[in-house]
C-alpha cells in the first residue's frame, strides 16, 4: 500500500554547498598541493579568491576527519614532514 507521500534523495555532495565543477576544484587542489598561490590559481582556473579559501577550508576538515577516524592508536618515536 502507498502512503502517496513523495521525497527525493539528496546525491552526495563531496564539495559541501560549493557550486563548482569537481573538476575545477580538483585541479585548485592539486596547484595548491605544488606550491602555486591563490592568485594564480584564481587566474588559472577563474575560482574567486573567497572560494579557494573555503575549499581549502573544507578539504582540511574532510582530511582531518578521515584522519581521526582511521588512524588510531599508533605509537611513532620519530615523525617526519615537510614544508607543505
Amino acid at each position: 500500500m502507498l502512503c502517496g507521500k513523495t521525497w527525493i534523495e539528496k546525491a552526495p555532495q563531496p564539495l559541501g554547498d560549493m557550486r563548482i565543477e569537481k573538476s575545477r576544484a580538483v585541479m585548485a587542489l592539486k596547484m595548491m598541493l605544488e606550491g602555486c598561490s591563490q592568485r594564480t590559481i584564481n587566474r588559472l582556473t577563474g575560482l574567486n579568491l573567497h572560494t579557494l579559501c573555503g575549499l581549502l577550508l573544507l578539504i582540511g576538515e574532510r582530511c582531518q576527519k578521515f584522519l581521526a577516524e582511521r588512524i588510531k592508536n599508533v605509537q611513532t618515536s620519530d615523525i617526519q614532514v615537510d614544508e607543505l
